[in-house]
């Protein structure tokens, strides 16, 4: 005897008839029934002997029953048949398709949800299916007809990047279900996170960022990046998505921009996996940077030092925080920043003590502000680290007549880092109170000079009459000190 069906309040049974009759023909079959109490009640008699089916109705779904029947006939009933019990119920129904609860490179965890009816009775377990695509074979990945509280299970070993199928049934005593819809899955954790944005330019009312893509993309697809903005000064609520780019696309430029803060932005990367984690926020500020346009202007040189000042262009729309000076030597080569006055906005000027003597030297200077540096400004000429030389020695009396005199110029001691370009003769009128102005006869090369009342034109010589004079030194940088003067009288020397 067997069941042949049933459902959640029925059960068709059947059997085959005995091996012998008794020698008389059977007449009937006496069905007998437990109802689920251990204790079976009246048989009821199956007289339509050519099928050997029965169907026992009105049962309650999830109950179980017992059954037994004897053959009869004209001589009496035989001995009872082995007894079954069935479970009044149907195959649980097909549980909804699975998903993912969670996947990696290498491994997929899948979950699924009991079925909307477990048939008339408990569900005792699930089984999961996979399929990877490469074949129509369809592999018992997990069997847990025996554990129905496990709705998820991990399947690893996976290829990194690959999708595969899967679909579940459920199991109760009655068996197994109909598959659950089929769903496709992939073998790939989300992709990392970005670098964190970098400013690529700014004004008042816009932003460029830039950005690097993820190190790993969890074995998945990257397929757009988003953006997301917010002001400094409101909460972490009030992110908002701001744009999107295409993988790309690692660039975002935010324009017309109305805020009174600085702004922030945050990145992520959204794979066929799903939406990564996002990149470390950088905070800007709605500014560009300051621009520096003249050349550092020269302000005072010496043969140990050089002065220069600067002026700023504009700010940028953010205060200046400091400035750079940049030097380079025009005599040797090398560039270096030679002050640093990166906090310090209020000084636009330095004077410089890293030069070497009679070498030349340009200037260029970069202004900063939050947001960043400006370009150099236009380089200064070539200074040299020179000054006007010294004062020389007082003229030195040669010799004298009636219509000349001559004198010796010593070589001035010290040029001031520069050649000496010439030397500049000064006289008076002879008086010994009047003004000195420039000799007109010197031109500044000898050493010696013969002045004559025929050649000077500065001032009219008279014979007999006490001059004055004076000489300085001159070298590209300018005119230095002049000397103590030397009285001389125009006319010879007593015998």
């Amino acid at each position: 005897m067997s069941a042949t069906d049933y459902t959640g309040q029925t059960i068709d049974i059947s059997w085959s008839a005995p091996a012998e009759n008794g020698g008389v023909e059977i007449t009937s079959y006496d069905i007998w029934v437990d109802n689920g109490a251990g204790v079976f009640t009246t048989a009821v008699s199956h007289t339509t002997v050519g099928s050997l089916l029965y169907q026992k109705t009105g049962l309650t779904s999830g109950g179980t029953y017992g059954f037994k029947i004897q053959a009869v006939n004209s001589i009496g009933s035989s001995d009872d048949s082995d007894t079954i019990y069935i479970t009044c119920a149907d195959l649980p129904d097909a549980p909804s398709a699975p998903t993912r609860d969670d996947a990696t490179e290498n491994s997929i965890t899948v979950a699924w949800n009991a079925p909307a009816s477990n048939g008339g009775t408990t569900v005792t377990g699930y089984q999961l299916y996979m399929n990877d695509y490469l074949t129509d074979e369809w592999t018992l990945v997990y069997d847990g007809a025996n554990v129905d509280s496990v709705l998820v299970y991990e399947v690893d070993g996976l290829k990194s990047g690959s999708f595969y199928r899967f679909y579940v049934t459920a199991i109760n005593d009655v068996g197994e279900s109909d598959s659950s819809p089929e769903v496709s899955l992939q073998a790939a954790d989300l992709p990392a996170a970005p670098s964190q944005p970098q400013l690529v330019s700014s004004t008042t009312t816009q932003v460029v960022i830039s950005w690097e893509p993820p190190s790993d993309n969890g074995g998945g697809t990257i397929t757009k990046y988003e953006v997301y903005y917010k002001e400094s000064t409101d909460d972490e609520s009030s992110w908002a998505l701001l744009g999107q780019t295409d993988i790309n696309t690692l660039e975002y430029t935010h324009s017309a921009i109305v805020a009174t803060a600085d702004v922030q932005y945050k990145v992520r990367a959204v794979s066929d996996r799903g939406d990564g984690p996002f990149s470390v926020r950088n905070t800007f500020i709605l500014a560009s940077a300051p621009t520096i346009t003249p050349a550092p202007v020269l302000e005072a040189q010496s043969k140990q030092s050089i002065t220069v000042s600067w002026s700023l262009t504009s700010n940028g729309g953010s205060p200046v925080t400091g400035y750079y000076l940049y030097q380079r030597n025009v005599t040797t080569g090398g560039s270096s920043i030679v002050y640093d006055g990166s906090a310090i906005p209020t000084v636009t000027s330095a004077k410089i003590f890293a030069v070497e003597s009679g070498y030349e030297y340009a200037y260029s200077v970069v202004a900063l502000n939050r947001v960043g540096e400006s370009a150099k400004s236009t380089e200064s000429a070539a200074i040299k680290a020179a000054q006007a030389p010294s004062k020389p020695d007082t003229p030195q009396f040669v010799t004298s007549t009636d219509t000349s005199i001559t004198l010796y110029f010593s070589p001035v001691a010290d040029n001031g880092g520069s050649s000496i370009t010439s030397y500049n003769l000064y006289l008076d009128d002879g008086t010994l109170t009047s003004s000195f102005v420039e000799s007109a006869y010197y031109d500044g090369s000898s050493l010696t000079f013969t002045i004559t009342i025929a050649g000077e034109t500065a001032r009219t010589l008279v014979a007999g009459n006490l001059y004055r004079f004076k000489i300085s030194a001159e070298n590209e940088i300018g005119e230095g000190e002049i000397s103590n003067e030397i009285r001389v009288g125009l006319g010879a020397l007593p015998n």
